[in-house]
């Protein structure tokens, strides 16, 4: 699992994500091991563009990270726009997915969230793909919008940020309220923070990113079981000035401590 974060603002766009990887063995019903160094950002090509990656890690032999990057590198006129370079994603992703599907007892769940400005645009893009539901990438929010989008394990900061975990809108309407009283009751954001996000500088929405990053670690981490995402944060900025930032780009290192070989 991941936790992964998009903070737009009228001055650019954050991406952020934890580093933990998964692993289940064939024919296991649980997690077998964890990595805390996974790539799950990645900048498209020299763009302003960022893309990041929840759901499967891998398809087949190769990670989805790798497939990015051969996008990326591909010898070929590569899209400009969000919006094409989204669409370009499907068509280069698609065919290894289905492999991999082909094969698999179950569609995985892999979803790539596309970021940054197109060529004549002042305010930053957020574009959507979700394979195991739909291969046309929709526009997560109104350009002219502003705000947060966390993907991955959504519950530990959407009770936080929310005022309640959404799976109790499900529980209730199982239990026969109506979908309409509900919508009533938890849609209009009633109990949400009140966080005025178009206004918020571009260092105060890299603090929001951390923020969520590790709140979700943290709480996952006291849970049963392995702990769901962890690792060192991958924080990106994309500014007005239509550049791509690391803020804090993964590194190859020699580890300090033995905590760290995990």
């Amino acid at each position: 699992m991941t936790i992964c974060v998009s903070v737009k603002t009228r001055d650019g766009i954050v991406l952020g994500t934890d580093s933990m990887t998964t692993v289940t063995l064939y024919g296991s019903t649980g997690v077998d091991k964890t990595y805390s160094n996974a790539r799950k950002l990645a900048q498209i090509g020299d763009l302003p563009v960022g893309v990041f990656i929840y759901g499967a890690g891998n398809l087949g032999p190769r990670t989805v990270f790798s497939h990015i990057l051969e996008y990326s590198k591909a010898d070929r006129n590569l899209e400009t726009t969000v919006q094409g370079i989204a669409e370009g994603l499907v068509e280069h992703i698609l065919p290894e997915y289905e492999r991999f599907a082909d094969v698999s007892e179950y569609k995985p769940v892999l979803g790539l969230y596309v970021a940054g400005y197109s060529p004549d645009s002042t305010l930053p893009e957020e574009w959507e793909i979700e394979f195991s539901s739909s291969t046309t990438p929709y526009r997560t929010r109104d350009i002219y919008s502003f705000g947060a989008s966390w993907r991955g394990i959504p519950f530990p900061f959407s009770r936080l940020f929310e005022g309640y975990d959404p799976r109790l809108v499900r529980a209730l309407e199982a239990e026969g309220i109506s979908r309409e009283l509900l919508d009533n009751v938890f849609q209009n954001g009633q109990f949400a923070a009140q966080v005025i996000f178009d206004a918020m500088p571009l260092q105060d929405a890299i603090n929001f990113a951390v923020y969520v990053l590790r709140t979700t670690i943290g709480f996952t981490s006291f849970e049963v079981g392995r702990p769901s995402c962890g690792g060192q944060p991958q924080i990106a900025v994309i500014s007005e000035d239509k550049q791509f930032q690391w803020v804090n780009e993964p590194q190859f290192r020699i580890p300090e401590d033995t905590n760290e070989w995990a």
